[in-house]
């Protein structure tokens, strides 16, 4: 691997070893040396990103540990190396877009510093990072996990025409919910009021609000503790315990309103893929 003159004799020790190396452990401990040099600056990180969007743009795939590149595109793209990610202007994110765009089915939510979220977040498919965050990747008690869905769970969940767009689907959010995920109340009421979630027209098409208030006002107190959403990718399904989410949401004046107003939500979402 040469990346440039300047990063070339800079790094030279480095390189030999990492283009010498024969084993992940040597090859990483290599880019390590380079990444975490006390002289390694923000002009050798966009050395480094260049030369990578450089062989993506010649068509070249990193897809493993059997292709070097695979540890320096993961060094690279690592959260240490947020600092370099920060404040980009317009031209330095649409330079980089189409990179990060054709990553994505390969990411999860912790594999990339947060700026690239910000930069981008609107442009995403987010079905399938958050599969590959919950289903994949993700151990249980990954809080830090957690919280990036709480912050752009908006960006995630409601769906946008950006050309590029693609909004999690409805198992997604049931799975973030079961996970413990804080979801902001008035993000879904609005998504609820607006149809402009997947998981939202789920909800509306299931009356899983409209019945929890309308058995909730039965002598018997029958209500809706348990809930079954089936995950197609994997022909399986979660429990969920949505008792709190329909109770909380029950309560609020725009869902009362709503069901008042909308005798039937759910017409015209029969063929709605969730």
């Amino acid at each position: 691997m040469k990346i440039n003159k300047r990063i070339d004799k800079k790094y030279k020790k480095e390189l030999e070893i990492y283009n010498s190396t024969t084993t992940p452990i040597e090859m990483i401990e290599a880019l390590e040396a380079i990444f975490y040099h006390e002289e390694f600056s923000r002009d050798d990180f966009f050395d480094f990103l260049d030369y990578l969007v450089n062989a993506f743009k010649k068509g070249k795939k990193i897809e493993s540990l059997v292709d070097k590149d695979f540890g320096l595109e993961r060094q690279v793209l690592d959260i240490e190396m947020t600092e370099f990610m920060e404040n980009w202007d317009m031209k330095t994110q649409d330079k980089y877009f189409n990179y990060f765009k054709s990553k994505e089915n390969m990411m999860s939510l912790t594999d990339w510093p947060e700026p690239i979220f910000d930069y981008y977040k609107d442009h995403f498919n987010w079905d399938m990072i958050l599969f590959n965050t919950l289903l994949i990747e993700l151990d249980n008690h990954d809080h830090y996990a957690l919280k990036l869905i709480e912050k752009y769970q908006k960006s995630i969940f409601e769906e946008n025409d950006s050309g590029y767009h693609v909004a999690a689907d409805s198992f997604l959010f049931f799975q973030s919910y079961m996970y413990g995920v804080q979801f902001d109340i008035d993000f879904v009421c609005d998504s609820i009021v607006n149809g402009t979630s997947r998981f939202a027209k789920y909800i509306l098409l299931n009356d899983l609000v409209k019945d929890y208030i309308n058995r909730d006002k039965e002598l018997d107190g029958t209500r809706i503790l348990t809930h079954e959403v089936n995950n197609e990718r994997f022909d399986d399904k979660i429990i969920v315990t949505i008792e709190p989410l329909l109770a909380r949401l029950a309560k609020e004046p725009v869902i009362i309103e709503f069901f008042e107003e909308e005798s039937d939500e759910s017409d015209g979402l029969e063929n709605f893929n969730f």
